[in-house]
Parts: C-alpha cells; sequence; structure tokens
C-alpha cells in the first residue's frame, strides 16, 4: 500500500519549502529549549548552594532534556541538509522518530482521556481527546509534508540513476 503523497504544503508553497521550515522551526525550537534548561540547570545550582538539596533532582532532569533536545537538534539539522543539499538519506532520521513519536502521542493521547474519563472528569477526558487528536494530526500533516518531498527526492535520484546507465 503506498502513501498518497502531498503536491505542495499548505497550499501555498512548495514541498521543499514546506519542509525546510519545519527543519528550521524545529532547530528555534530545540535552541530554545536548550537555553530553558540550561537556565533551570544554573538556577538549581544556585538555589542547591542555598539550601535547597532536594533541587538535585530536577537539576538531573534538566541535563536529561538537554541530551535529547542535542538529539532533536541533531535529527532536525539532518532533514535541514537533507532539503537544502536535495540529499534524501540525510531525511530519514526525522522520518523515522518523527513516526515513532506520532505512535507514542497517539497511545499518551488515549491513555491520558482514559484515565480522565476514569476518574470521572468527563468534560477534561473530551478535551484531551480532542485536544490530543488535533496535535497528533497536526503532527501527521508535518510527517507528510516531509515524507513527501523525501519521495520525490528519492524518485528524482533514481531517474537520475536510471538515465546515467541508459
Amino acid at each position: 500500500m503506498e502513501i498518497k503523497r502531498l503536491s505542495q504544503c499548505c497550499c501555498c508553497c512548495s514541498l521543499r519549502t514546506g519542509t525546510l521550515i519545519i527543519a528550521l522551526l524545529g532547530i528555534i525550537n530545540d535552541l530554545i529549549g536548550i537555553g530553558v534548561a540550561a537556565y533551570y540547570v544554573d538556577l538549581t545550582n544556585y538555589y542547591g548552594r542555598n539550601g535547597h538539596p532536594e533541587l538535585h533532582i530536577i537539576k538531573i532532569v534538566c541535563i536529561i532534556a538537554i541530551v535529547v533536545v542535542l538529539f532533536s537538534l541533531a535529527i532536525n539539522s539532518s532533514l535541514a541538509y537533507g532539503v537544502m543539499a536535495d540529499r534524501p538519506g540525510f531525511m530519514m532520521p526525522f522520518i523515522i522518530l518523527t513516526t515513532i513519536g506520532i505512535v507514542l502521542a497517539s497511545i499518551g493521547v488515549l491513555i491520558q482521556a482514559i484515565l480522565q474519563f476514569a476518574g470521572a472528569a468527563v468534560g477534561m477526558g473530551f478535551l484531551q481527546l480532542i485536544g490530543g487528536s488535533l496535535g497528533v494530526l497536526l503532527q501527521c500533516y508535518l510527517w507528510l509534508v516531509v515524507y513527501s518531498h523525501y519521495r520525490d527526492l528519492r524518485d528524482a535520484e533514481g531517474e537520475g540513476r536510471n538515465a546515467t546507465k541508459a
């Protein structure tokens, strides 16, 4: 079964431009995330020295967050390079990890909604289900933009190889 490909991003720009925007927004988000986590590490250092040793756990969580966000920065940078250099192989890490993220986010939305319903917070359960589903749908659309551009590049690369063999 073939996945349907898009021909444009958001009805107004090319897949290449849309994919590059997705990559750049991811890079900006990652840089902000690193800055915020580093700020909290510094904050926990300051308050930890001034009689709050329990902040050590928060510091560890922030350091782990920095490592995860650095990994995300590498993935988004790879996507940006793949788009700018027309190298589809560099786009694959983003496609694979975003697919995993979509599956995990979908499971998380369902679990949160079930927990809200089980706790008799039916209204919150519906809000969780609707809001989370919209977030997952947005992720799916952005993934489809990147995947469509990836397939276009891969097809063009294959046509180029076939032309040189003939």
